[in-house]
């Protein structure tokens, strides 16, 4: 059974602890959403694992006690969810294993996790708050966009965090099976969140379109364009929208094309569907207000 004696999973330690500092600051935007807990999976089909997290004596615990092989939910519930494409999943409120109970005892409680199966790795974004706060499930089930965008703006802060070149980062498991917690419903109350003051301090300049498009980021306009017109505004619409001439958006639009080798909007329109970003367009009004930077 791995174990802290194991060099892989002390080095992995060691690497949390190294980047203590660099995620904390990655993280602080979530209090103005009473998130508590923040972390970042990613799982190889070896059984080894990279995790990132802003509680670092829970990141401890987890590698310590191999709480990545006390629940096979994750490996079961997985094999449902399409490649490339983002799943949602309410954690349970009981403390049905070891993993479960552990996060309980460390106060990290009422979570969800945003999962995405790739062909070789599996990433999982997971967010957590205190046992008390059941009024985290109106984000949740609410302004689930929010969740979307700060899953972007991790990426960018943090993707040299998220490399696994360097294989001291990452920790093993025993046996290799990976943890997710079957969803559970919860009554919804009125959160008491800063959704303004979350915006302003998870600026994002870079908006990855996933899947075979991994590589590909859009920038801002390019991203406004591209969901006005997703919407069906005509270029000409969403430059009036955007305070931009019709041929600048065309312009962005024709090295959209260049960047993702498509030959018409259409491809465009159909790579970005596909994408999540379109999970964070979410209200034609409120773009260039509160969520371009």
């Amino acid at each position: 059974m791995a174990n802290l004696a194991d060099p892989i999973n002390r080095e992995a330690i060691q690497y949390c602890e190294s980047i203590e500092g660099q995620i904390l600051s990655t993280c602080d935007p979530l209090k103005h959403l009473n998130i508590t807990h923040f972390g970042y999976f990613k799982f190889f089909k070896n059984g080894t694992y990279l995790k990132l997290c802003n509680n670092l004596a829970w990141s401890k615990f987890y590698i310590t006690h191999n709480l990545a092989d006390k629940t096979t939910a994750f490996a079961e519930s997985i094999i449902a969810i399409p490649f490339e494409e983002l799943n949602t999943q309410l954690w349970p409120k009981s403390k049905g294993n070891d993993c479960l109970a552990a996060l309980y005892e460390h106060n990290v409680w009422n979570g969800i996790d945003l999962t995405v199966k790739h062909e070789d790795f599996i990433e999982v974004y997971y967010f957590a708050t205190e046992r008390e706060n059941n009024q985290i499930f109106d984000l949740y089930l609410n302004h689930i966009d929010l969740l979307m965008k700060f899953k972007i703006y991790f990426q960018e802060k943090a993707a040299h965090l998220m490399e696994t070149q360097d294989k001291k980062s990452l920790a093993a498991q025993a046996n290799p099976v990976s943890f997710f917690s079957e969803a559970t419903q919860s009554i919804p109350i009125k959160a008491n969140i800063n959704i303004d003051a979350f915006f302003n301090e998870t600026p994002v300049t870079h908006y990855y379109l996933g899947g075979k498009y991994s590589h590909i980021y859009l920038t801002r306009r390019e991203a406004e364009c591209l969901w006005y017109l997703s919407r069906g505004r005509t270029s000409k619409e969403a430059g009036r929208i955007m305070n931009l001439s019709s041929r600048t958006v065309e312009s962005y639009i024709t090295n959209l094309k260049v960047k993702t080798g498509t030959h018409w909007k259409n491809e465009l329109i159909d790579i970005f569907l596909q994408s999540s970003l379109k999970n964070i367009f979410t209200n034609e009004v409120k773009v260039p207000i509160n969520f371009i930077p």
